[in-house]
């Protein structure tokens, strides 16, 4: 079970920023190099400088992109950029956004929660690597920050924090627009009675970690480090020993689960002979005319797949005969029961030997479907195949019975943005 604690956040003084679109940003690892000038662009305050800085040819351990960073923070809050708030608060953090041609709405609550070991309150379903824990290291290590969220799931079947907290919030801090016309708006929850029901709501419940597996990693890293310098005990209540999260409901209307499709790259003629000839022993095959007819093809259907070159688009089913437990029977059952364990294992590891470990060389991992289709029109040696979304308790059942999901096989949307309210670590 996991505790949660109010924290004096630190945000943007809306006296001195009159717009806050032009200021947060996206998490860091969904900016690119070109979003990355365009946001730095957009005004001298935006986020991206101290999440996602630029990197220069002379940058050496003393003046790198993780120590302007600290300076640049230091700087806004000593001109009044950036303030912290004078009591401890949760806070309130709600998303409009638009998806499919409908509108959606989702709130989480904003806290701090005390650190615990995976397995102990807090269950991951993706693995994580190296090079962006060591990122997210150095820049936590040198600005003792936690810039952006991490997002974390929790049950809820009655929906009770969630009417409870949109009853007790009142004006917001602020409510802005970023480029996709999805709205971000903060509130500040700060009466005691409030705090103290947030509290105990939480002294009985498990988190899934949806999205910041590398975040969350990189705080029990520092914390382990922090420990070593300060002593500390584990139980204490010293600032490296929590982390800063945005908390929604499994239940929440609000929480969309997207799927991320594959392209594949550099096909030989070999490869594509072998899905030609070994896909119909596994799959019913249905040519349809069209992308759109192979979504709906797939949509709802277990072990369902779109499969699309520059010229032709397809249904496949995984056929009835086919006993997905005795092909892979050294696998646990919660992940034979996914489409896209059915996808990697099957299709991309068996028939094509394509390596997992060997995997993103082979692949490209795309949101949304016409994207894909302009990259397979654009290349002839590209295949496309098309999921459906992992479901969110298939997200809870796996990371529960301590297993991973394949890479990219979850895509919470809308991301969590960042520059909206922060912890900065004060020892």
């Amino acid at each position: 079970m996991v505790s949660l604690i109010p924290f004096q956040g630190y945000h943007y003084n809306t006296k001195e920023i009159k717009d806050m679109g032009k200021v947060i940003a996206p998490p860091y690892d969904q900016i690119s190099l070109q979003m990355q000038d365009d946001f730095c662009a957009s005004s001298p305050y935006n986020f991206v400088r101290l999440i996602f800085g630029k990197v220069f040819s002379d940058d050496t351990e003393k003046e790198n992109r993780y120590t302007r960073a600290d300076q640049m923070m230091r700087k806004w809050i000593q001109e009044g950029v950036l303030v912290q708030d004078k009591e401890p608060s949760f806070y309130l953090y709600r998303q409009r956004f638009k998806l499919y041609g409908q509108w959606f709405e989702r709130a989480g609550l904003v806290g701090l929660m005390r650190l615990e070991p995976f397995g102990k309150g807090v269950f991951p379903h993706e693995k994580t690597f190296p090079k962006p824990k060591e990122d997210r290291f150095k820049l936590m290590k040198t600005c003792r920050t936690n810039f952006e969220h991490v997002f974390f799931l929790y049950d809820d079947p009655d929906r009770y924090l969630e009417k409870f907290l949109e009853k007790c919030a009142g004006e917001p801090l602020f409510l802005c627009t970023d480029p996709s016309d999805t709205s971000h708006s903060i509130f500040k929850l700060s009466k005691t009675e409030v705090l103290n029901q947030v509290v105990d709501f939480f002294k009985d419940k498990n988190l899934l970690i949806a999205d910041g597996h590398h975040r969350y990693e990189t705080s029990l890293l520092y914390q382990q480090e922090m420990r070593s310098v300060f002593c500390s005990s584990s139980d204490d209540s010293a600032p490296f020993n929590f982390r800063l999260g945005t908390f929604v409901s499994l239940q929440n209307k609000g929480l969309k689960i997207l799927p991320t499709h594959r392209v594949l790259k550099n096909l030989n003629e070999i490869q594509r002979r072998l899905l030609k000839e070994r896909l119909p022993d596994y799959f019913d095959m249905r040519k349809v005319d069209s992308l759109q007819e192979a979504l709906e093809g797939i949509e709802r259907q277990s072990f369902s797949f779109g499969l699309a070159d520059k010229d032709d688009f397809f249904v496949l089913n995984l056929k009835t005969s086919v006993d997905l437990k005795k092909e892979f029977p050294e696998i646990p059952p919660v992940l034979v029961e996914l489409d896209v364990f059915v996808l990697h294992s099957l299709i991309f590891n068996r028939i094509l030997q394509i390596q997992p470990e060997k995997s993103d060389e082979w692949i490209n991992y795309i949101r949304w479907p016409q994207d894909v289709l302009k990259e397979i029109k654009e290349d002839p040696h590209k295949l496309a195949f098309f999921l459906n979304p992992v479901k969110p308790n298939q997200v809870r059942k796996v990371a529960e019975s301590g297993e991973k999901m394949p890479h990219k096989s979850t895509d919470f949307y809308p991301k969590l943005w960042s520059g909206l309210v922060f912890y900065k670590m004060e020892f």
